[in-house]
């Protein structure tokens, strides 16, 4: 009974204490209880509250090292892609070929237009690029042969030479061969009804056993034509060349790879051998040339291959042959009449004595 009476007036005593308590009491009591309670307890992280510059002062001692433990990443703002290229301008057009020397004093046609240039490149995402401009055209033709006006320098150098050389006589060299050894027989100049009765033959063919033979001019003149020839009785190919002397006559070259008829496989062959030749030449219709100048070559496919060789009055009036030993200055001092006589050896067998021209 005595320890009920002890346990209710406890009781009575702390509630009356509880009531009793100020706040300034109340906080003398945390002082007391508070060391009591956070030794009693489990420790709990605090939450704070940091304010803006205390973020500030943690960032700069933080950074370094996360900067260090993590890659960096950056991110650019983009540019804007550049505009493409536009193409490049084609090339000018090829300037036009000159036209054709005109004949008997006719004058040249102008040259055709060059070809357009070429589409310019296109740029990089670009316009394409724009065409080449047309080329210009060609200069005009040589003036015709007969004429006095010319107005191309070709034709300018040769008017000069025919102006100074125009009373002088024409003159030949022996041979159509740069080297005179290359020829090994000759057949003569032959009129009709000649005493001989030989064959009729307007020039002098120079006979060559080489396969290749260097050839130049034997005069000066100014070049008509130059062409690759086909023969009607059989087919068989050459070279046609010509040019007028300051005085008035035409020197023709034939260049034959071969003589007489011809079969097939040498027909063949000649064609071969004639656009070879064309292709060797260093003069064309307008040109003027010198005498002794190297002008192509000939091509021989055996010892019967040759130049022939004629001289004609002139480009006017009727058809009249002369004979090219009466301009060979000292004819009769070159071995022209000995190679004259093995050809005739070889046709006649000595049954006939030529000359170098047989009236």
């Amino acid at each position: 009974m005595s320890k009920l009476r002890v346990g209710t007036f406890v009781i009575l005593l702390i509630l009356v204490v509880a009531v009793g308590c100020s706040s300034s009491d109340q906080g003398a009591i945390d002082k007391v209880v508070s060391p009591t309670l956070a030794a009693t307890q489990p420790s709990t992280a605090a939450t704070a509250t940091v304010t803006p510059e205390a973020t500030a002062t943690i960032d700069k001692a933080v950074s370094p090292t996360l900067a260090a433990a993590q890659p960096a990443t950056i991110t650019a703002t983009p540019e804007a892609g550049k505009d493409g290229l536009d193409g490049e301008k084609g090339d000018t057009g090829a300037q036009g070929q000159s036209g054709k020397a005109g004949v008997d004093g006719v004058a040249g046609v102008q040259g055709p237009k060059g070809e357009v240039g070429p589409v310019g490149a296109d740029g990089v995402d670009g316009e394409p690029g724009i065409q080449g401009e047309v080329g210009s055209a060609g200069a005009s033709g040589a003036q015709g042969i007969n004429d006095v006006e010319v107005t191309s320098t070709t034709s300018q150098r040769l008017t000069d030479i025919s102006s100074s050389s125009r009373s002088e006589p024409l003159s030949l060299l022996p041979t159509p061969f740069q080297n005179q050894t290359d020829y090994w027989a000759l057949q003569p100049f032959v009129v009709q009804g000649n005493q001989l009765e030989m064959q009729f033959h307007n020039g002098f063919d120079y006979f060559t056993d080489r396969n290749k033979v260097a050839v130049q001019a034997v005069s000066t003149g100014r070049v008509m034509f130059v062409e690759i020839f086909e023969r009607a009785p059989d087919g068989a190919s050459q070279i046609n060349l010509a040019w007028q002397s300051p005085s008035g006559e035409v020197v023709l070259y034939t260049l034959e790879p071969s003589a007489g008829p011809a079969d097939d496989t040498k027909i063949a062959e000649q064609k071969i051998l004639a656009q070879k030749m064309m292709e060797s030449m260093t003069i064309q219709a307008g040109d003027d040339v010198r005498q002794g100048e190297f002008i192509g070559y000939l091509h021989g496919q055996d010892e019967w291959a040759h130049v022939h060789m004629t001289v004609k009055a002139s480009n006017n009036g009727p058809e009249e042959w002369l004979c090219p030993a009466d301009f060979i200055t000292k004819a009769k001092d070159s071995d022209l009449l000995s190679k004259s006589l093995i050809w005739a050896e070889h046709l006649y067998k000595d049954s006939k004595q030529p000359k170098l021209c047989n009236y």
